[in-house]
């Protein structure tokens, strides 16, 4: 973006505000992690099961060698694991979450001037919380600048709403992107089941002809 256009926040881009940033973008960049973590292992559980199931079709030397290194028991074991550490990986996503709107919220309050939101706010993140999430920033700090790019419309509401209608933009965008992950995802695991399919037909059949001679 140029550099002569008159940003209606040019504040945004003082030292105090960019510390703010870098601690909120770290801290969902964590949560991201714990939430991705999850999800893959959620997936992967399912066609543990189904390798499993392979296993137990031992009629045939070749598939029963080799799946010998997967034991029904601990299968099930790992998935009741699972269930327990799916609450502490939901719990830490949340967590990191909360510290990182939290921080945000921090930043539009003084940003705009406006009170904080006593029934929607979240608890209010300490000092150690934004210097923590400061120093394990590893981004581009450039990319923070600017954080809200709004035209000056002279008018300072008519600013704080531009602004905001950046935010649901943003949101909207990073929701897009996860959906088509999601259904890559998705895809993958479909084609993965239809091929496991495959295969138990293929056996299946072999062992009728096999009873059948």
């Amino acid at each position: 973006m140029s550099d002569n256009i008159n940003y209606a926040f040019p504040e945004q881009n003082n030292e105090e505000f960019i510390k703010l940033l870098k601690a909120q973008r770290y801290y969902y960049k964590v949560a991201k992690r714990w939430q991705m973590g999850r999800f893959l292992i959620s997936i992967l559980i399912p066609i543990l099961f189904v390798i499993a199931k392979l296993k137990l079709l031992n009629e045939f030397e070749y598939y029963r060698d080799s799946f010998a290194w997967v034991k029904l028991p601990w299968v099930v074991s790992i998935s009741l694991l699972w269930v327990a550490l799916s609450f502490v990986f939901k719990y830490f996503e949340k967590r990191y979450i909360s510290i990182g709107a939290a921080i945000q919220e921090e930043f539009d309050t003084k940003l705009f001037g406006i009170e904080k939101n006593k029934i929607c706010f979240f608890k209010e993140p300490t000092p150690e919380e934004i210097s923590n999430g400061e120093k394990k920033f590893k981004g581009n700090t450039e990319s923070l600048n600017n954080w809200y790019p709004v035209s000056n419309s002279g008018n300072k509401f008519g600013n704080i709403l531009l602004a905001q209608r950046t935010n649901l933009i943003w949101t909207e965008n990073l929701k897009n992107r996860y959906k088509y992950l999601f259904l890559l995802l998705i895809g993958s695991i479909i084609r993965y089941c239809i091929k496991t399919f495959a295969i138990l037909l293929n056996l299946q059949k072999k062992r009728i002809d096999f009873s059948v001679s």
